[in-house]
């Protein structure tokens, strides 16, 4: 990808010419600016590959502007941004309404969860996982006695930041499997 861009750059410059060649030069556009910032960082990290240049590479996140170029020629597509910047208001009141609601319900698992999610892990014994399900190790006394670490889930409701991500990934529908059979086994009644 970086060759196209490359080719597209001196096929404009070839064109227009770079600089000193009217209104129309290469470098008098702001779009062609951006291009050539962003073919040149492109250029610099794929010579300089062997080399940690962070911030060259950060340049390359420039790229995602290019779309915008086909903004400025297409009307229906500044219509589209322009209703989309319209409605961000609206959006984030709905987004503190959402935020809100799920203040409250994190509120709510702090009272009912605070706590609930620490176990006891054995990493380094295979057969401790039968001590646990028949002792039934249930605090940090009995699962540091037998050797295990006590150690809390990912997510889990002790405090408001917690209770909160919990809910977050969970509405994401991203881990929210490892959760809820978490929860199954804390709010199961015993079989």
């Amino acid at each position: 990808m970086t060759g196209l861009f490359i080719s597209e750059m001196m096929t404009k410059i070839f064109a227009y010419g770079f600089a000193f060649c009217g209104k129309d030069s290469y470098i008098k556009s702001p779009w062609n600016i951006l291009d050539f910032l962003i073919v040149a960082s492109a250029t610099i990290s794929v010579i300089f590959s062997n080399i940690d240049l962070g911030f060259i590479k950060s340049l390359r996140v420039l790229r995602v502007l290019r779309p915008l170029r086909l903004i400025a020629k297409h009307r229906g597509l500044r219509l589209a941004i322009s209703a989309l910047f319209n409605s961000l208001p609206n959006i984030g009141n709905l987004l503190l309404i959402m935020l809100f609601v799920i203040f409250m319900v994190a509120i709510l698992c702090i009272t009912l969860f605070s706590g609930t999610f620490w176990s006891c892990k054995f990493d380094h014994l295979l057969n401790m996982v039968d001590y646990v399900w028949l002792y039934g190790i249930t605090n940090r006394y009995e699962c540091l006695m037998f050797g295990g670490e006590w150690v809390n889930k990912d997510f889990n409701y002790d405090n408001l930041v917690q209770a909160m991500l919990s809910l977050i990934s969970t509405q994401s529908t991203e881990g929210w499997v490892d959760n809820m059979w978490v929860m199954i086994s804390i709010t199961a009644p015993e079989m």
